[in-house]
C-alpha cells in the first residue's frame, strides 16, 4: 500500500496533464455521524492520479487505471465514470464536527478544486411539564427547551399544526461546552382545547424535531340572558296599567273638586 501511495504522489508531481475538474456540491451541510458525499468530475480521459484531501490532510488516492489505491478509516470512493468523462464519488463516513472545513479534489497538472463541508448536531427538544388544563380566558405560558444542538436551533411553535407568528414568542440560547442549548416561551389565552407543539431544527435536519402537549380548556358557565321580547312586553303591560290607574285617580279628584257640578263624567 505504501508503494502504491508513493507511486501516486510521484505521478501527481511529474505528470503534466491539464484537465478541467468539477467538484460538487460546492457546499454540503450534514448531521454529525451521518455520511458526506462529494463528486469529482474530469471532462476528459488521460489523467493519472486523483488526490482527495480533507482540511489539507491526504484522505484518498485514486489511479485512473486501477482505482482506489489507499482507503483508510472513514474514507472511501465509488466510480461512476461513463464514456470519456470520469466521475468519482468521495465518501466520508461517520462525519464529526471537526471534519468541518475544506474538501479538495486535485488532478495532476491542474489546480485543486475545493468545496465546503459543514457538520451540525441535532439534540433533544421538550416542552416542560405535561398536558395542561385551564379555564376559558385564562393566560397560559409554555416553556420549551432544546438541548445539545450545534449551531443554535431555530425554535418555533404551532397550535393544532398551524404556525404561531414569531412576534408571539421569544427565544434565546446559551453555550454548554461544545453544544448550544436554546429555550423559548409562548403565552396564549385559553379559548378552546388545542395541541401545542414546539419545533427545533438546524439546516442539516430534514424534518424538525418536535415536542407536543395538549391544552384542555374548561368552558365557564355564563348567566342565562333573559328574553328581551318578554321583558319588553312585561314593561309595556306594567306601564299601561299604571297609566290607567293614574287616569282614574285624576278623574276622581276632578269630581271632588267640582262641588257645584250636578254630576261627574262617567268612568
Amino acid at each position: 500500500m505504501a508503494v502504491f501511495s508513493f507511486m501516486a504522489v510521484f505521478l501527481f508531481i511529474f505528470e503534466g496533464v491539464i484537465a478541467k475538474v468539477q467538484l460538487e456540491p460546492q457546499n454540503a451541510t450534514v448531521l454529525q455521524h451521518s455520511e458526506a458525499r462529494f463528486n469529482c468530475c474530469v471532462n476528459e480521459p488521460g489523467w493519472t492520479v486523483m488526490i482527495w484531501s480533507l482540511n489539507r490532510l491526504l484522505a484518498l488516492t485514486i489511479l485512473e487505471t486501477s482505482g482506489v489505491v489507499n482507503s483508510t478509516g472513514r474514507f472511501s470512493a465509488s466510480d461512476y465514470s461513463t464514456g470519456g468523462a470520469s466521475k468519482w464519488e468521495f465518501i466520508i463516513e461517520n462525519v464529526l464536527r471537526e471534519d468541518s472545513g475544506q474538501v479538495t479534489c486535485q488532478i495532476q497538472g491542474s489546480e485543486p478544486v475545493t468545496a465546503q463541508l459543514s457538520v451540525q448536531e441535532s439534540g433533544a427538544v421538550e416542552i416542560e411539564g405535561a398536558n395542561r388544563t385551564a379555564t376559558e380566558g385564562e393566560q397560559v405560558t409554555f416553556q420549551c427547551l432544546a438541548v445539545g444542538w450545534f449551531p443554535a436551533p431555530l425554535l418555533s411553535w404551532a397550535l393544532n399544526g398551524m404556525p404561531v407568528p414569531k412576534e408571539l414568542f421569544n427565544s434565546s440560547f446559551v453555550e454548554a461546552g461544545t453544544v448550544l442549548n436554546s429555550s423559548s416561551s409562548l403565552g396564549i389565552t385559553a379559548s378552546s382545547s388545542v395541541l401545542v407543539e414546539c419545533l427545533a431544527t438546524v439546516p442539516a435536519l430534514g424534518t424538525p424535531e418536535r415536542s407536543g402537549v395538549f391544552l384542555t380548556v374548561a368552558k365557564v358557565d355564563k348567566p342565562q340572558t333573559r328574553d328581551q321580547t318578554v321583558l319588553i312586553a312585561v314593561t309595556v303591560s306594567f306601564s299601561a296599567a299604571a297609566l290607567l290607574v293614574l287616569i282614574i285617580i285624576a278623574i276622581v279628584l276632578c269630581c271632588k273638586r267640582k262641588k257645584g257640578a250636578s254630576e261627574c263624567p262617567a268612568i
